[in-house]
């Protein structure tokens, strides 16, 4: 459906006036959580508290208070400084220092937009244009976000500026579409290859029975229903599907995680899939580990990757635990960086003031509710296998500026105040090396780069990560390494709605397709191998009922000396001299009468 000229105009004064009147009413206040002054400035949407405060009870436009603080997120952020700050000491962009500005969404789409609104604003609010071919904009390119029901309305508002956007974690399929995302892009592939992935997963075990619990937002509903799709496809059936809110302040959160838990332990359905933020998983576990219960989960990769859980108590009471997660690589010097966190100079960041008072806070013994787990301080141990898209991220931007400025070893020639769009076909059609590995977006902005088959392994009383399989996307393969497989007592759990039938019987299918009866093969019918849909006719023999194979017709031949010919000779005989005397009876009979008739013939 296209789109009126004025109401794209009302669209547009629409933010402009939400900016300005954000800037006269707090403009002293700062909105953003750390900056670097550079001749380039790249914006980072990084979701570092993953809460706001009372968003229930909002009836005014007042400031946000947000509160929980993100581990993973806090060091994907840095990982996004440091990088700049590697690229900055380098000759990469010769005389050019790159800067950056972060603010906190802190996972709410409706703060992402004013986070949005802000950076534009910073040097004046956005001017209201027909023609957008010349505006011009104190941040060139976004970093972010990491979640999908974030980036899409960042996406819409950014493509009308044309100003990229580039994100290590959304993987939404509809982000593909550069019809309505036309300056979005992501170093991760599409959430259409991850549920193929998933799907693989379970026909290689044949698990054909399966649980789904999702996250009723963007990124939960584009999930489930490419799922769906690929599961019909494969005859992977559904047993139930369950659905929890995305918000994690929603007043009834425990309620709802009560009825799932309910739901899937009165389930035959051994694997779940759980297509849900980390923190919803955590007390979902909590259920399962105090009801004991035990499942095989599966994880998409919003959780699958996340340490906190791997070191929940009990966790290793839950079952096993698959997922996918992102091909991935080392961040050179960042262990280094952690040791001596602090801004570097003329650079503020107060989610590391705030990091370090919560570290103080541990210390004293006077963790709040609302703070950082003193369990879970060490930054050290966080996973960095999301963080690691950061790295790559900022590298495909900054080749893109390199390659627009025309820079050479020792300097750039072109304005380093340049039209954002101008980076758009650039990054679409580049390809990059970082780290020995090549990198470039397909037509849709996206990268097809596969993903690794993980395992959540016992260690002590936790889990760790380990590699167990590799899903390429350019063949649609799943390759398991099935030697780096333990099962609890040996043995591959089923998850199936009815058992298997046995050679020698067929599947009657009942109401759905992976629900059945075995029924016996009728005599003259076969079936050599199980589950099969019907039996096969004997075509050069015969066999009895419920047969799992066909026996061949034999031939024999008998000597006329032998005792058994003899007796069988008897009867043959017997009916020979009936039919000769019947013969010659005959003969006797009608001979006369034809005899008259030929002869009469033969005179005439």
């Amino acid at each position: 459906m296209t789109t009126s000229v004025p109401h794209l105009c009302l669209y547009v004064l629409g933010v402009t006036v939400m900016v300005g009147l954000v800037a006269r009413c707090d403009f002293n206040r700062s909105h953003f959580g750390a900056y670097l002054h550079g001749d380039i400035v790249l914006g980072i949407l990084s979701s570092v508290h993953s809460n706001i405060k009372d968003l229930q009870d909002r009836t005014c436009p007042e400031m946000y208070t947000c509160e929980d603080f993100d581990l993973i997120t806090f060091v994907s952020s840095l990982v996004a400084i440091h990088t700049i700050e590697e690229i900055n000491n380098s000759s990469f962009l010769p005389g050019i220092k790159l800067g950056y500005l972060i603010c906190d969404p802190c996972a709410y789409g409706t703060k992402a937009l004013e986070c949005v609104g802000h950076m534009l604003a910073v040097d004046g609010s956005p001017t209201v244009l027909f023609d957008y071919s010349n505006f011009t904009s104190p941040i060139k390119a976004f970093l972010g976000e990491r979640y999908s029901e974030l980036s899409i309305p960042v996406a819409k508002l950014l493509s009308l500026y044309m100003i990229p956007q580039i994100s290590c974690t959304s993987t939404a399929p509809a982000l593909s579409d550069k019809l309505r995302y036309a300056s979005f892009l992501r170093v991760v592939p599409s959430d259409v290859y991850q549920t193929q992935a998933l799907v693989k997963l379970m026909t290689y075990y044949s698990w054909n029975w399966v649980g789904v619990v999702t996250l009723d937002d963007d990124y939960g509903r584009a999930v489930h229903e490419n799922f769906l799709e690929d599961a019909q496809k494969e005859q992977v059936c559904i047993q139930f599907q369950e659905v929890l809110p995305n918000y994690l302040g929603f007043l009834d959160i425990n309620e709802k995680i009560n009825m799932v838990a309910d739901r899937i332990e009165s389930s035959n359905a051994t694997v779940v899939l759980l297509i849900l933020r980390p923190e919803l998983v955590q007390m979902l576990f909590e259920k399962m580990i105090k009801r004991s219960i035990r499942r095989v989960w599966i994880a998409s990769d919003a959780w699958s990757t996340t340490h906190f859980l791997m070191k929940m108590t009990d966790i290793n009471k839950v079952g096993e635990i698959f997922g996918f997660t992102f091909v991935t690589g080392n961040i050179p010097g960042f262990e280094g960086y952690l040791r001596n966190l602090r801004p570097s100079p003329g650079a503020r960041n107060d989610f590391i003031s705030e990091y370090k008072q919560m570290l103080s806070t541990c210390t004293q013994g006077q963790q709040s509710e609302n703070s950082l787990d003193c369990n879970e301080r060490d930054l050290h141990k966080v996973d960095l296998t999301e963080a690691y898209g950061q790295r790559v991220a900022v590298y495909a931007i900054t080749h893109a500026i390199k390659k627009l400025l025309k820079c050479d070893s020792t300097s750039c020639t072109e304005d380093t105040n340049f039209l954002p769009w101008k980076l758009i076909s650039i990054l679409r059609q580049m390809r990059f090396t970082l780290d020995n590995q090549t990198y470039f977006f397909n037509k849709d902005g996206d990268f097809e780069n596969g993903y690794d088959l993980i395992m959540w392994k016992k260690d002590g009383d936790e889990r760790v990560l380990d590699v167990v399989g590799k899903f390429l996307i350019s063949n649609n393969s799943l390759n398991v390494y099935k030697d780096k497989i333990s099962w609890f007592n040996n043995t591959v759990p089923e998850s199936r709605c009815s058992k298997r039938c046995p050679p020698g019987t067929y599947k009657h299918i009942l109401n759905i397709t992976c629900c059945y009866t075995c029924t016996d093969c009728s005599a003259g019918y076969y079936s050599d191998q199980e589950d099969q849909p019907s039996c096969t006719q004997c075509i050069n023999g015969t066999s009895p009922p419920n047969s799992a194979k066909c026996e061949e017709w034999k031939l024999g031949i008998l000597e006329w000396s032998a005792a058994h010919s003899i007796v069988e000779q008897r009867p043959i005989i017997q009916l020979s001299a009936i039919m000769v005397s019947n013969y010659g009876v005959m003969l006797c009979h009608f001979t006369p009468r034809w005899y008259r008739i030929l002869s009469e013939k033969t005179l005439k």
